[in-house]
Order: C-alpha cells, then sequence, then structure tokens
C-alpha cells in the first residue's frame, strides 16, 4: 500500500501478523480512528513526513517467566513504559547508564525506570509480571501512540575507563575499557531495522556489533557481573552478538541480522575518555521485505552481508552438568589479522564459564580472520573456567570451506592434536582463565614428529602391568594421563633406565604416558591399558 493513509473516524485498519504496509507520504488516524498492527507486522514509512493520531501496535514476547527480563524499545512517541503490558503489571523496570558509578568500583549500572515515557531509540528492561510463574507464556505488550518515522538521534556515552591491562572489579570479577561504553539503545520504529546498515552508518561512534539478550537461563549462583555483587546472577552467555562475520550463537543465522520493532539492545561506544554523543536511525534501515518476527530471539549497505564470503567455526565448551558457550571464528572477506571493527567483537570473562578466540592477549567473542586460508594458520583459544573439572570441547557448526576442511584442537599441555570433526575434546582443567593451552589448527603435523613419533630408545609395554624402559640414558620423571586429562601417576625422580608402574587399576581404556630424559628430551606414548 502506498501513498496516505487515513483511518476514518469509527474505523479501524488492522494489519496482520506477518505482514505489512508501507506509506510514503503520511499517516493519519482520526481521533475515534483505530490503526492496530498485529505481532510481526510492520508499518513502513519511506518519507521523512510527521505522521499524526495514534497507531496500536502490538508485540508478543514468547516463553516469558516471571523472573525473565524482555528488552524494549518503544515503536511510539510519549509512551509511559508501565502502560506496556496492562491490565498486567511488569516487575522492575530499569533503563542502563554506562557512567554512573556502580558497587564494584567500576562504572555502568542499572537504573530504575519505572513511570518513564520512552524516549526514541533508547532501550529498557522489564521483569516479567509477579503473576507469571516458573513456567514460560506468552507476555502481550501494547504501544499505543504516534508511530515513529525518518531520523532519531539517540545519546550515548562512555565512561572514563581506557585502561588496557588486565583488572578487576572489587568482586573479582573481570572488568575493562569497554566496560563503561555499554549503550542499551533500541528500534525505534514500528517495522524491522536492518542492522548491517546500522552499524555501518554509526561506524565512527560504535564498534561493529549489537547484543541481543534471548532470556534462556533463570538466575542461578553463578559468577558475579562486573557492575555488582549479588548471590542470584543472570549469565552473560544469554546475550546473542552479531556482527558482520555472523551471530555467535546461531551457525544457521542469515547473513544479516534484523531487529523487530519493539526491541532493546546492547551497543559498544568507541573507548576513549569519558565523553557523549549520538547514534542514529534513519528510514534508509527499513525496507518492507525485512522480516519483522525476529524479537527476542535469536540493498544500501555498502558492506553487502548477504555475499561476502564466509568460512565459519562455531565452537562450543560444555562442563560435566551440560551448561554451555559458544564462540565464533571464521575467514571472512574484507576481514584482517588484526581487530576489525565489523568482523571482530571482543568479550570479558565475566560469565559463569566462557569460550573465545584471541587476538594478542584480547579475548573475543566473535573473531574474523584474512582470506585466503592457509592451512598452516592457528587460532589461539581460550577460557573461563568457574570451578576444576572435567569439560569438552566441541564443534557446534561449520560453513564455506570448512565443510571438508579438517579441524584439530592442539593441547599444548597434553602435546596432543585431536580431530574435533571426529569427536568432541574432553580434558581436565583447573578454575580461572586458560589462555595458553589451546588452539585450533587445520593439520595434525602442527607441533613436529619430534614430539610425538616414537622414539626407538623408549619402550612402553602395557601387560600386567606398565613396563617402560629407556636403552641410552636414564628418565627422570613419568606421568601418566588419562584421556580426559588427569593424572593417574607422577614420578618426578625416577633417575633409573626401567620402571614397571602397577598402581594404575587396568580398565582397557586409552592412556597418554609422558616420559622425560635426563637430558630434557620429552616423549609421549599412548597405550590400552
Amino acid at each position: 500500500m502506498a501513498g496516505n493513509i487515513t483511518v476514518k473516524n469509527g474505523a479501524t485498519l488492522t494489519i496482520l501478523t506477518a505482514n505489512s504496509v508501507t506509506v510514503t507520504d503520511w499517516v493519519k488516524v482520526e481521533s475515534t480512528g483505530n490503526f492496530i498492527i498485529e505481532n510481526n507486522s510492520s508499518l513502513l514509512q519511506v518519507n521523512n513526513a510527521s505522521n499524526t493520531g495514534n497507531i496500536t501496535y502490538k508485540r508478543t514476547a514468547q516463553n516469558i517467566r516471571n523472573l525473565d527480563y524482555v528488552y524494549w524499545s518503544s515503536p511510539v512517541s510519549n509512551f509511559n513504559i508501565n502502560s506496556l503490558v496492562a491490565p498486567l503489571v511488569s516487575g522492575p523496570i530499569y533503563s542502563w547508564n554506562p557512567t554512573v558509578a556502580n558497587p564494584n568500583g567500576g562504572q555502568g549500572n542499572w537504573q530504575g525506570a519505572a513511570g518513564s515515557i520512552m524516549t526514541a531509540g533508547k532501550g529498557y528492561i522489564a521483569r516479567g509480571p509477579s503473576t507469571f510463574t516458573s513456567v514460560g507464556a506468552n507476555l502481550n505488550a501494547t504501544f499505543v501512540g504516534v508511530p515513529n518515522n525518518g531520523i532519531i538521534t539517540t545519546p550515548i556515552s562512555r565512561g572514563s575507563d581506557t585502561n588496557t591491562a588486565f583488572h578487576t572489579g572489587l568482586n573479582g570479577i573481570e572488568i575493562n575499557n569497554y566496560s563503561d561504553n555499554a549503550n542499551l539503545i533500541g528500534n525505534p520504529y514500528p517495522s524491522a531495522l536492518r542492522a548491517s546498515q546500522f552499524l555501518f552508518d554509526n561506524n565512527a561512534k560504535i564498534e561493529g556489533n549489537v547484543r541481543l539478550w534471548t532470556h534462556g537461563t533463570l538466575p542461578a549462583q553463578i559468577a558475579n557481573p562486573y557492575y555488582d555483587t549479588f548471590v542470584y546472577n543472570y549469565t552473560a552467555n544469554d546475550y546473542f552478538t552479531y556482527n558482520f562475520t555472523g551471530a555467535s550463537c546461531c551457525p544457521a543465522a542469515g547473513a544479516d541480522l534484523f531487529i523487530g520493532a519493539g526491541q532493546g539492545f546492547f551497543v559498544q561506544m568507541k573507548d576513549g575518555p569519558a565523553a557523549s554523543n549520538t547514534v542514529t536511525f534513519t528510514n534508509s534501515m527499513r525496507n518492507f521485505t525485512y522480516s519483522n518476527s525476529l524479537f527476542y530471539r535469536p540493498g544500501q549497505t555498502p558492506v553487502d552481508v548477504e555475499s561476502i564470503e564466509r568460512n565459519r567455526i562455531w565452537v562450543d565448551i560444555l562442563d560435566a552438568n551440560g551448561n554451555s558457550d559458544r564462540t565464533l571464528v571464521g575467514y571472512i572477506e574484507g576481514a584482517t589479522q588484526d581487530k576489525d571493527n565489523f568482523f571482530d567483537c571482543k568479550t570479558s570473562t565475566t560469565a559463569a564459564m566462557s569460550v573465545y578466540s584471541l587476538v594478542g592477549n584480547e579475548p573475543f567473542i566473535i573473531q574474523g580472520r584474512a582470506l585466503p586460508f592457509v592451512v598452516t594458520d592457528e587460532i589461539p583459544m581460550g577460557m573461563h573456567l568457574p570451578t576444576a573439572g572435567s569439560y569438552s570441547l566441541a564443534i557446534a557448526g561449520v560453513d564455506g570451506l570448512f565443510d571438508t576442511q579438517n579441524i584439530y584442537l592442539k593441547d599444548n599441555s597434553l602435546q596432543l592434536i585431536h580431530d574435533l570433526k571426529t569427536t568432541p575434546y574432553q580434558f581436565a582443567a583447573d578454575a580461572g582463565q586458560c589462555n595458553n593451552r589451546f588452539q585450533l589448527v587445520f593439520t595434525n603435523g602442527t607441533l613436529g614428529a619430534s614430539q610425538f613419533e616414537l622414539n626407538n630408545t623408549i619402550s612402553v609395554v602395557a601387560n600386567q602391568d606398565i613396563q617402560i624402559k629407556s636403552s641410552n640414558e636414564s628418565m627422570q620423571s613419568i606421568i601418566v594421563y588419562d584421556v580426559l586429562g588427569r593424572k593417574l601417576y607422577d614420578n618426578k625422580q625416577v633417575n633409573a633406565t626401567q620402571l614397571g608402574i602397577s598402581q594404575i587399576q587396568q580398565n582397557n581404556t586409552t592412556l597418554l604416558v609422558e616420559i622425560t630424559t635426563q637430558s630434557g628430551a620429552r616423549i609421549i606414548k599412548k597405550i590400552i591399558y
């Protein structure tokens, strides 16, 4: 539908779910007319003309429990957030202020926003109504007001932390120079917003990524956030992060991201001393072909994210209880080996459990690397582990050349290379950061034959016990591991050319025997015992 739209007194115009109406001049709703836009539908105004009269825009957030927060943004003007889910009453309502001092000795914290008139392009969070239970249900929101249109500028700001070295808050959780750069903004229009165009148009002011909240996990006794200390906390793993490399969570996600009407999301202001600026929304970021169905889940842009070459690997870390986190690395047209605004997204280790790749010493939840791909490339991988124990690293998805390219995990601690396309890699590790142990590699000969090939002067025979002999020199130490990396035997004072080990229970399983000779040569032998 193009041209002018007038909804006469007493008349009702309803746009049904998943449909759109496009207006090239103006929308006018008379005082007793009703212009209703159902969930997932769009009103698209092409020209920057003023609209008159109220619309009713409906939005449904799915699977909401009473402790879940939804991130909102208003598609209409002069709307009071307290009316959002009327006649129900929302739980606590907040906005985010990146510059206010927080109880953890840093900057950035939630501030009460109940009763606020929602600012165009600003984000807010509201918890599920207290009448909801722990069983998810649809939460129906209704925005009533004049639809937003045209050029909209929204303030952003950052605090004064420019310290790029590792540092923590009072609770011991990492904060960094980007912790006080986060700004909660939102789609200001009653139609979907193209994320790639928004990021490109604002690239001088913000980092090239957006973060959407997915509310997958209820609060639990997990690591504290960087802005405060609570007994129960939400997990930062529930953020869906998107940039031109792709979506951190979802191998099946499209090349672009269309942010639904009414959706709030986080961006990061470029780093520097304390300052403020604005981001700009325009009608060029909207189109009637854009899907408006992406809410609360996971032709005009100079960088055509729909057609650039992508070759990607999504890597999961899992603990013994099935909890997981995910990161994305890929070889992307336009990316470099250094930090790129549109292709890389830095992260921190504030999550209870996290996995990431490294550029230098900096952790990234998304990393884009330069083409052409070289099979000898190595990608350092890091993780933050809340407790000591058993973990697994696994491939969650691949595309492009990695559909056929081998992918291995190099364990520098155990001097092993594991084929991740065959099985996940299980290992044991201590709590804390682990940034030097693992690398993604693409050939199984990366470590060199001198450390892995069998040395004829050393023999390991597994019968009733394990017999180890060295024909040329004494052995200094012998360590035996299981495939999870747990030490089953550790003798650092062998000082002999022969040793028998009978202390290990025989289970017909794979063991790794690490032998270090008096000259410092180290050999690892794999046995079945």
